[in-house]
């Protein structure tokens, strides 16, 4: 407590209390004696109860308030933050807060200017959507992963006076939807750019067609009622990232229309081990792509020979896990890559024999984890690679791969 009282005379703007689990309602009592604060952030605090909350609201100028897995908050607390009428960005994830007092917080005007609001890891339902979107005109990213939401609400024909015109992102991941919910009703009112829905399940995908998304992330499943592969609806829209992390789905005509999408900038195929590598083939058709990760597929060194020839824009590239071996390297497709600042080739069976041929201008994070390379790997890179900073070798093999021609 003395410590916190030597910085009360301090015009402070920001105070991060992030792993500080002991932090009490008294010391938090301290620091809102800060009244220049702006932002504040509690993560992981259990010892916080709805009575800190209270003495946070006599921050006056407190915009961004951090109170994520507060596991003791109550609705109480969303009582008391009714008197904050500037946060932008209100972060309430793993606290015990409900429908009850999150549709208090917007009636009482508690979210007029809210930007940025996380609910995951809460109980709160579909409920909450129509209000928040209609009452908060600023609201630009909501966070309900993990929620209770199992359904959307209609608002087709209310869809024309909503407000909030800045609304870009919404996350639904590892919400279980009902089987009638009818995303299509729900996404075309609003302007959304970014989606993301990992670990949903869905099983109707036709909204696709009603919206023109920038990133989306998709579910482990992803099928269309009708038979018909949702990525059709994609093709037509030019949005920049794909994220399809564990989709468990996907085949090659799925990821025929995936190399249709030119657009994509960013395209995320980690642990999709239902796809066999020559599906991964149409990824030559995306000469835009900056960042791939191949994380855990099936890759092999003759598709990776195919594709990575026509991705010279390439800046991150991982194929970690992959099946992908000395031959790649020896290959030299990879020098190619001119623009390639990131390389993650760990738990892949490389070994020296091919990190010889690795001569990339410009890459600067190498990591060969897993591997097979060993004490000379860092000398040899230092001379091929001249702009490396961050080589990462750990846990490596050892085996007679090491000493015998691939």
């Amino acid at each position: 407590p003395k410590l916190v009282d030597m910085f009360i005379g301090c015009k402070m703007h920001t105070i991060d209390l992030t792993s500080c689990h002991l932090i009490t309602n008294e010391l938090l009592h301290r620091f809102t004696r800060m009244k220049s604060i702006s932002r504040l952030v509690i993560k992981g605090s259990s010892l916080l109860t709805d009575k800190a909350v209270a003495f946070i609201t006599d921050i006056p100028h407190l915009k961004d308030l951090i109170l994520a897995d507060c596991s003791n908050l109550t609705n109480k607390s969303c009582y008391s933050l009714s008197k904050l009428k500037n946060l932008s960005c209100l972060n309430l994830r793993g606290t015990k807060v409900t429908d009850k007092g999150i549709l208090f917080l917007i009636e009482n005007e508690g979210l007029i200017y809210i930007e940025e609001f996380d609910l995951s890891n809460t109980s709160v339902t579909h409920a909450i959507l129509l209000p928040l979107i209609k009452n908060c005109s600023f609201i630009k990213l909501l966070n309900l992963e993990s929620t209770n939401v199992t359904s959307l609400p209609c608002i087709d024909g209310e869809g024309m006076c909503i407000s909030s015109r800045n609304f870009r992102e919404i996350n639904f991941s590892n919400c279980y939807f009902t089987d009638d919910t009818n995303f299509s009703m729900f996404f075309k009112c609003l302007n959304l750019k970014v989606f993301k829905f990992c670990g949903a399940t869905i099983s109707d995908f036709s909204f696709l067609d009603f919206i023109a998304p920038e990133a989306i992330s998709f579910p482990r499943v992803i099928t269309n009622t009708d038979g018909s592969s949702p990525f059709n609806s994609l093709i037509h829209h030019d949005f920049k990232l794909l994220n399809l992390t564990n989709c468990l789905s996907l085949d090659l005509v799925d990821m025929g229309y995936v190399g249709m999408i030119h657009s994509l900038t960013e395209l995320i195929l980690k642990n999709c081990r239902c796809l066999k590598s020559e599906a991964l083939n149409p990824i030559v058709s995306l000469s835009r792509l900056k960042t791939l990760d191949l994380e855990h597929t099936n890759l092999t060194d003759s598709s990776a020979i195919y594709i990575f020839p026509f991705l010279s824009r390439l800046v991150y590239l991982n194929i970690s896990g992959t099946l992908v071996s000395n031959l790649l390297l020896k290959s030299q497709v990879l020098n190619h890559c001119y623009s390639l600042t990131t390389l993650n080739l760990n738990n892949t069976t490389v070994c020296n024999r091919g990190i010889t041929c690795l001569r990339i201008v410009y890459l600067t994070s190498l990591f060969l984890s897993g591997t097979f390379a060993d004490e000379n790997t860092e000398q040899i890179l230092l001379l091929n690679c001249p702009n490396l900073k961050n080589l990462t070798l750990k846990n490596l093999q050892t085996d007679s791969l090491n000493k015998e021609d691939d």
